[in-house]
């Protein structure tokens, strides 16, 4: 178990790698932080808005390579073995949730436009779909080839394998991980 203490801002949003290894945390001050889950320490933390739009999602691609940031009027997808940044979108408004499909291929967002959209990787629009999505969609996910949007409420989330959950503090002020799975019992 390790909790992470965000001093200056607050935890918005937060995602597990597909293999549990690190955990993202967006922030409310436009930055997105990496750590190991195994130390509980800071790999990296990368600036997804210089006005500090808070970053209300982010998301792994299933093959771990990518990782997604929704915050502001802004996508921003990463390359995580290099860090860099490969691919930036503009929206008309707020984004409120994004997802990248089991391919690694798609990414989709939802809007507070209340359109949610689809982009390859390499950026370009392949489908808009309006009325699809409200101000409150706090998550997508892919069901085949279609973004569902959910208005999930809660603070936590567990790692696919069911290893790991992280919260966020009632505060926000941080973000606390334990193991999901129960320890045995001496006997």
């Amino acid at each position: 178990m390790f909790a992470v203490t965000l001093d200056e801002y607050r935890c918005v949003s937060l995602a597990f790698s597909p293999d549990a290894t690190l955990l993202a945390i967006g922030g409310s001050n436009g930055l997105v932080g990496l750590w190991r889950v195994d130390t509980g320490r800071p790999l990296r933390h990368f600036v997804h808005d210089l006005l500090g739009s808070p970053v209300r999602a982010v998301a792994f691609a299933p093959d771990g390579s990518l990782l997604a940031a929704a915050g502001g009027e802004h996508l921003k997808v990463r390359d995580l073995r290099t860090g860099r940044l490969i691919l930036k979108r503009q929206h008309p408004a707020d984004l409120t949730a994004v997802a990248i499909d089991g391919t690694s291929t798609r990414i989709a967002t939802a809007c507070a436009d209340g359109t949610v959209r689809i982009w390859t990787r390499r950026g370009v629009l392949t489908s808009q779909e309006p009325n699809a999505c409200t101000a409150e969609t706090s998550r997508l996910s892919f069901d085949g080839d279609r973004p569902v949007p959910a208005a999930e409420t809660g603070d936590s989330i567990s790692s696919a394998d069911g290893r790991w959950m992280a919260t966020i503090t009632d505060t926000g002020a941080g973000v606390r991980v334990r193991s999901a799975v129960p320890k045995p019992r001496a006997s």
